[in-house]
């Protein structure tokens, strides 16, 4: 159920960015209260917050580099998935976002937009995260 949940907020904030370019912060409120909610207790978010202070982490240097491709709706989306993943698999999952989004780029000479969240969305169904 937890996992149902997370995939269909997941796919309103796609929905949003794919059409508005934007991602609005009420969804990744949502999102982080149904992290907050599924990982437990206080005393349990040790891995939570490594999570997300390594995927927050890593997607602002992308930010601040790579204006261009990245917005600050996709830090605070990355950091809330950091959450509720863990600090354990979201190395692999960042890879995997990076990995597609490049694969796609050289596929689509031509600017083709398409929001993280559709490779976040692959890239936790991938790990068996969701």
């Amino acid at each position: 159920m937890n996992n149902i949940i997370f995939l269909l907020l997941l796919g309103r904030i796609a929905a949003e960015d794919l059409k508005h370019r934007r991602i609005p912060n009420s969804l990744v409120i949502c999102l982080f209260l149904w992290g907050i909610y599924s990982n437990g207790m206080p005393g349990e978010w040790n891995s939570s917050v490594k999570g997300a202070l390594l995927a927050g982490g890593s997607m602002l240097i992308f930010y601040i580099v790579f204006r261009r491709g990245i917005g600050a709706g996709d830090v605070k989306l990355l950091t809330v998935v950091g959450f509720y993943v863990g600090c354990e698999k979201i190395w692999e999952l960042l890879f995997l976002i990076f990995l597609m989004a490049a694969v796609w780029g050289i596929l689509c000479k031509k600017e083709v937009p398409l929001a993280i969240c559709v490779f976040l969305g692959v890239g936790c169904r991938m790990l068996g995260l969701i």
